[in-house]
């Protein structure tokens, strides 16, 4: 399955109404106190909730101050590109009769346009043009030494802007990782919770439904497993068996029955894409 942020939004909605509902039924904590989950047990599997959210939402602020980057980075590329072909342009109309200062420049055959090896390019071209010995050949047709100098300091500007950037990527990947172990802890002890609270509610499953926990009112038809979808960059998850969908008559939500048959994973949540990290 695919981890997106609107799965984490409904999965944090979901378990955060359970944990809302439960701390006012004084007479359900009493119960499932018996059975394992003492108000200690609780505030661990709350402290996992809470862990959870911080990491989504941090996740989510990163990730747009990292969109917010990539932009300003585009940006400042194709300024910097345009002004270096320019300069490259004009210059092989002038120099189309000297091949040695043509070669000595690099500005023959193509540019490479990668945003890495731009930088290393250009910047050759620039170090080289503005020596004495080669900017005299150049130096009349119009090309002073400020703005070889200036453009050169442009890309240089980007290049570091770029770097930040890069990093800003790689933090971006650390909060995916770590939010996706958050999110494991917090499943896990909800499976053993939610297990617990069928057991102590056997025979009157449909009282559940008030602390937010909802079950199928029908016989559970087993069905063949299905092969779990690996998360990129971690290990999957696994997927419990697919199970029928409620009955029409039922009044409870796609995203909680799937919360308490898959062992609180919210696996109705459809995916949806996301731009690129």
């Amino acid at each position: 399955m695919r981890f997106t942020n609107k799965f984490f939004a409904s999965y944090l909605q979901i378990i955060g109404g359970i944990f809302e509902k439960i701390k006012i039924y004084l007479d359900f904590l009493a119960i499932i106190a018996g059975y394992g989950y003492n108000d200690a047990r609780i505030q661990e599997g709350k402290a996992f909730y809470d862990e959870l959210y911080s990491c989504h939402h941090l996740y989510l602020e990163k990730r747009q101050e990292t969109l917010s980057r990539m932009k300003a980075a585009d940006e400042m590329f194709k300024k910097v590109l345009a002004k270096h072909s320019n300069h490259v342009k004009r210059l092989r109309s002038e120099l189309r009769n000297d091949l040695e200062t043509k070669t000595l420049l690099g500005i023959r055959g193509s540019r490479d346009r990668s945003k890495r090896g731009f930088y290393d390019q250009a910047n050759n071209f620039y170090n080289l043009a503005m020596k004495p010995e080669n900017f005299v050949k150049v130096q009349g047709f119009g090309f002073t030494m400020e703005e070889l100098s200036s453009t050169q300091q442009e890309i240089k500007s980007y290049y570091s802007f770029r770097i930040g950037y890069e990093t800003m990527k790689g933090e971006l990947q650390e909060l995916v990782e770590k939010r996706f172990q958050a999110y494991v802890k917090l499943r896990d002890w909800m499976a053993g919770f939610i297990t617990a609270c069928k057991v102590a509610y056997a025979g009157k499953l449909q009282t559940l439904e008030k602390f937010g926990i909802f079950v199928l009112n029908r016989p559970r038809i087993h069905e063949e497993e299905e092969v779990p979808e690996e998360v990129p960059g971690v290990a999957a998850a696994p997927v419990a068996p697919a199970t029928p969908s409620a009955p029409a008559a039922s009044s409870a939500p796609a995203a909680p029955i799937a919360e308490e048959n898959n062992a609180a994973q919210v696996t109705q949540v459809s995916p949806v894409s996301e731009p690129a990290n």
